[in-house]
């Protein structure tokens, strides 16, 4: 056999350097393409849901919330396992499948079967989480202020408004996550006891307050042989414009805002803060897409870092953190995490 088989390749010595050739171009492009990662994910197919319920118990939201999603997804096909959290103003449900199953598809099967949850009105919004897995944080970085000029606040501000936006335009990422600072908010403080005096609600304040922060169209006007659109702009655009908004009319006087409350810039709630080498900070972390390879999205995110820290005012700019000592503060549950910030290098 042996002999018989060494006789036709010295017979056809040609096609055997042919087919010799062929596999070894084939081996050199396979070599070329086969992906390599810093760390595989093996994590199994999942699709989260997130559902805010501010202000409501974590019992409420586990019997009106929780437990109407886990029954609903339940009888979806390749559905593995149900894992689920509830808490002061959260609803967390993790949907684990099969992994033969296509990710897009599951998802979208998912905002399908949501669409029939009956939810009671005003207890939030169930939806998909980021596309991602739990070895998805591939990225840290820092909004660090050099001048010591900007509040946190003001540093929140830019991490969320410049530079989540730019970092989400990167291939391959999935969500950017911001933490730390305070997030800007605007108050309306009511004097209950002026309340009382002109008989007015808080429902009242609220609808007045929807309805005047709106933008309308209004289709166009023809007018000597010209066209002119008709727009309604009605958005709030200062404090002022929050303070004159009227709640009602009351014997040919317009009752605003301005007169049953006091307007001002302010800061959200918030349950904890983040802290490095022993200063508060404003952090943020890059979230890589399902299936992708995390070092080429993290070579992907330092070449846009330069952008970013254009688009920053002067004396600010993105810091990216390695093996750095991290520390999450929750006063509300009393709690202290602390941890090691490591980066994925490509």
């Amino acid at each position: 056999m042996l002999s018989t088989l060494i006789d036709l390749a010295l017979k056809y010595k040609l096609l055997v350097i042919a087919l010799f050739l062929t596999v070894m171009a084939l081996g050199f492009r396979a070599y070329e393409h086969i992906p390599i990662d810093a760390f595989p994910d093996i994590t199994p197919k999942q699709v989260v849901i997130y559902t805010e319920s501010p202000g409501n118990s974590a019992e409420d939201i586990e019997k009106l919330i929780t437990y109407p999603l886990e029954s609903a997804i339940s009888g979806m096909a390749g559905v593995k396992q149900i894992l689920s959290n509830s808490f002061f103003g959260l609803s967390y449900v993790s949907v684990f499948f099969e992994d033969d199953m296509d990710i897009y598809f599951l998802r979208q099967l998912m905002s399908e079967r949501l669409a029939s949850v009956d939810i009671p009105q005003g207890w939030g919004k169930p939806t998909l989480g980021p596309n991602t897995t739990g070895l998805g944080q591939v990225f840290w970085y820092e909004i660090k202020d050099n001048t010591h000029t900007y509040s946190l606040r003001q540093l929140r501000q830019m991490q969320d408004y410049i530079v989540t936006p730019l970092f989400k335009s990167v291939s391959g990422v999935e969500e950017v996550i911001g933490w730390g600072g305070y997030e800007k908010q605007y108050n309306v403080l009511i004097d209950t006891n002026k309340l009382q005096d002109i008989n007015i609600t808080y429902e009242d304040i609220v609808n007045a307050l929807q309805r005047s922060n709106k933008a309308a169209g209004g289709q166009y006007l023809e007018f000597n042989r010209e066209q002119y659109l008709i727009r309604g702009a009605g958005l709030y655009k200062s404090l002022d414009d929050i303070r004159h908004t009227v709640i009602k009319s009351a014997d040919g006087h317009a009752v605003t805002i301005q007169d049953i409350a006091t307007v001002e810039e302010g800061s959200a709630p918030r349950f904890g803060a983040i802290s490095i080498d022993g200063n508060e900070s404003v952090m943020g972390m890059v979230l890589q897409r399902t299936a992708t390879n995390a070092a080429k999205v993290v070579a992907s995110i330092k070449a846009k870092i330069e952008t970013v820290n254009t688009a920053l005012p002067e004396g600010v700019a993105t810091g990216i953190r390695t093996g750095d000592r991290m520390t999450v503060s929750v006063p509300a549950a009393g709690l202290t995490e602390q941890g090691t910030v490591a980066e994925i290098a490509p």
